[in-house]
């Protein structure tokens, strides 16, 4: 792994830490933060065609409509941290909306448990980058 990327997993594991521990304090003190903290805001965006194929990527929502897609990401204010893609899927063609680029399950893993919520209605799920790419329509 080259050390520009290894450099941009510990710092994001740092600032989920951070998140973790505000989330903390504020329990304990029995309010919360006025402005929302998660763990959205600590993954940059990413382009799936230039991940490492052998990454992985959490899928937050899957729907045949490319609206109801854009209308969770805009809802969620997630614009800047998902890609979203159109997919064949049993030759139907769907919308999916990806969170991060991931070098193992586990960290993806975490990723999701630190997500809203809001957003974990969509049941996401860990993907590996390779197996999203074989489904994408040009």
């Amino acid at each position: 792994m080259d050390m520009d990327k290894r450099q941009k997993v510990i710092a994001g594991f740092l600032v989920m830490a951070v998140v973790v521990l505000v989330w903390q304090i504020y329990a304990l003190l029995g309010s919360e933060p006025s402005v929302p903290v998660t763990a959205a805001t600590t993954i940059p965006t990413f382009n799936i065609t230039k991940a490492n194929k052998k990454d992985y990527t959490v899928q937050l929502i899957a729907k045949k409509s490319q609206n109801e897609v854009d209308n969770f990401i805009s809802g969620n204010k997630l614009s800047e941290k998902i890609q979203t893609l159109k997919i064949n899927h049993n030759r139907e063609l769907w919308y999916i909306g990806l969170y991060g680029d991931f070098l193992t399950v586990d960290e993806a893993n975490k990723a999701i448990e630190d997500l809203p919520s809001s957003v974990k209605t969509q049941k996401p799920f860990v993907r590996r980058i390779d197996d999203v790419l074989k489904g994408v329509v040009k």
